[in-house]
C-alpha cells in the first residue's frame, strides 16, 4: 500500500504479503482515498515500515466535501 508517493519514495511503507491479502479485498479501490493505518512500525533496508496482517489495521477514513461541492445521495 502506497502512501503519498509510490514504492521506493513513500515515507512510509505498508505491506500486506501474500498470505494476508485475503483480509483486505481489492487493495486498488483504496486508491485516491485517505486511510489510517495501525501497526509496529519496524525498520526495513533503513525504512519505516507497518506490516498489514489483519483488516482491523487499516481504516478508510471519510474526507469531508470540499468548498462548493455537493454530496450525492
Amino acid at each position: 500500500v502506497n502512501l503519498d508517493k509510490k514504492y521506493p519514495e513513500a515515507p512510509l511503507d505498508c505491506v500486506v504479503f501474500a498470505r494476508a491479502t485475503n483480509q483486505f479485498g481489492d487493495l486498488k479501490k483504496l486508491e485516491g482515498k485517505q486511510v489510517e493505518v495501525k501497526g509496529k512500525i519496524e525498520k526495513y533496508q533503513s525504512k519505516p515500515q507497518i506490516i498489514l496482517n489483519s483488516s482491523n489495521q487499516l481504516n478508510v477514513l471519510e474526507m469531508p466535501a470540499e468548498p462548493g461541492e455537493s454530496k450525492k445521495k
